[in-house]
């Protein structure tokens, strides 16, 4: 009798582990974070620049002199400015448009990496 509790135990256990296998193997789901929508007091204004020198604000498309229209009706508010440039910028070109940023805005512009897939 022994010996059929012990089989018995056995079979169930391999069992219980063909069927967690394959939920095992999945990859865990991934996380999106959605892009702010509009500028509010202490969100982050994600900017982007496009290979072809485009400007984006918050997904937005907007000309250079739009954008810096928003950043200063923006600058009484508290937040941060996360710069996404493509990239096909050059160096060059990204330290440009950082420093012209900076120049625009009050609020901490930190500079952040577009994957290769995503860029505009």
């Amino acid at each position: 009798m022994a010996w059929l509790l012990a089989y018995t135990t056995a079979v169930l256990g391999f069992i219980s582990l063909l069927v967690a296998l394959p939920a095992s193997l999945q990859s865990p789901p991934l996380v999106r974070h959605p892009v702010p929508q509009g500028p509010s007091p202490g969100a982050q204004l994600v900017v982007v620049r496009s290979q072809a020198g485009s400007w984006f604000l918050n997904g937005e498309p907007t000309s250079s002199e739009g954008l810096r229209w928003r950043l200063a009706e923006a600058m009484d508010q508290k937040g941060s400015l996360l710069f996404l440039p493509s990239n096909g910028r050059s160096i060059a070109h990204v330290a440009g448009d950082l420093h012209w940023l900076r120049r625009h805005t009050t609020r901490p512009v930190s500079l952040g990496v577009l994957p290769a897939s995503a860029a505009p």
